[in-house]
């Protein structure tokens, strides 16, 4: 069977951002939207939640989201990198898992079940210092 390929909103041209380094941020991420973040070396970033131990020589990087209703948030990816969704210290446990290695541009989703409030999107193991993070609210 043929693929689905994603069409997130944004995807072409994606809001910019540097990644947080630590868990505490004043700007959030809005579900629906498409952003091009910079990471860090990981080694730099101080995790919202031990949820996996960064491996030596790749990028991390934190941004909050804010969720406003509950139901099924997924993160889209553009490569390789683990994506965890950390609420009050814990990393949530994922409810779905897609691959896109034959979407040119996209690599994985991430499904998490959501109610209304904040969030950190935990990125680490990155094989670059980039990536390109779509957030749809289903």
């Amino acid at each position: 069977a043929a693929q689905t390929c994603p069409s997130p909103a944004g995807w072409a041209k994606p809001d910019r951002h540097l990644a947080a380094r630590s868990p505490t941020m004043r700007f959030a991420l809005k579900p629906g939207g498409t952003a091009q973040i910079s990471l860090l070396a990981a080694k730099d970033v101080t995790l919202a939640a031990d949820a996996r131990k960064p491996r030596p020589n790749t990028s991390a990087g934190l941004a909050a989201i804010d969720v406003g209703k509950p139901g099924k948030l997924d993160v889209i990816l553009s490569n390789a990198t683990y994506v965890d969704l950390v609420r009050d210290g814990k990393a949530l446990r994922s409810s779905g898992h897609s691959d896109f290695k034959k979407c040119p541009g996209f690599r994985k989703s991430v499904s998490f079940d959501v109610v209304p409030g904040r969030y950190i999107v935990q990125m680490t193991g990155a094989p670059t210092r980039s990536v390109k993070m779509a957030t749809v609210l289903r």
